[in-house]
């Protein structure tokens, strides 16, 4: 599903699995678009605002090649889900054009080099988020729980703080990396967030729109500053157990 191009071993994330549901035990999900359907679907182009001529222009300059679709269809964090006002996501891999996080927080230098993704294609939810996995911030609200495994690669984190919480206070995020209490990399920030009417997201992945994944907290807080790594889409599915794949 991915192309020819391969994922080297140190790329690939631990225990993702397939799912064919949204609801289930595991705290950690996520989407990914499903290409045999998403691009066939103009609404779902529409609202990630996928040009489909540039994928052919791309396909076509690699020579048939569908790796290059890993660029194009989203990944996307499953954070919640209210029976009033839907589901929440925040997209993985598209990134803000000609915005940063020091551009968001000038006087906050030690969130410096961070990068700023964007949560939505649309503006959807609130101007920015910061997502995170200590309990100790001001006006922290928790997304969900995470397995007490899932925190042995963060030693800074407290022994107990094994939820995903989003918070407004930056500036406590940036005093912490300041006295060595934290490093940036366990922040992420994204403007604007991703918004499904309820039951929309069931309809969609009921139409096999979404591959649904299990997956490690590590693809929510996945760093790659110098860009060497594969595309996260074809991280994730490459990650799969080849019955998946």
């Amino acid at each position: 599903m991915t192309g020819k191009a391969i994922v080297p071993p140190q790329f690939l994330f631990p225990h993702c699995s397939a799912r064919s549901a949204l609801f289930g035990p595991t705290v950690n999900r996520y989407l990914v678009a499903n290409p045999q359907t998403f691009l066939n679907d103009e609404n779902l182009l529409a609202a990630f605002n996928i040009d489909v001529r540039a994928i052919e222009k791309d396909f076509n300059d690699a020579g048939g090649d569908l790796s290059v679709l890993a660029k194009y269809l989203p990944v996307i964090y499953v954070a919640n889900v209210h029976s009033e006002f839907g589901w929440l996501g925040f997209q993985l891999n598209l990134f803000t054009v000609g915005e940063t996080v020091e551009s968001l927080f000038p006087y906050l230098p030690h969130l410096r080099g961070q990068p700023l993704y964007r949560g939505g294609a649309r503006r959807d939810g609130s101007a920015w988020y910061m997502l995170h996995r200590r309990k100790d911030f001001p006006e922290n609200r928790a997304f969900k729980k995470l397995p007490k495994s899932e925190c042995v690669k963060y030693p800074t984190l407290e022994n107990d703080a094994f939820d995903i919480f989003y918070s407004p206070s930056a500036a406590f995020a940036n005093e912490l990396c300041r006295t060595g209490d934290a490093i940036a990399s366990e922040f992420k920030f994204f403007s604007w967030s991703t918004i499904w009417k309820p039951g929309q997201l069931e309809s969609e992945v009921k139409g096999r729109k979404w591959i649904v994944i299990d997956g490690p907290v590590d693809i929510l807080f996945h760093q790659d500053p110098n860009g060497d790594s594969p595309p996260l889409y074809r991280r994730i599915l490459a990650s799969l157990p080849k019955k998946h794949r």
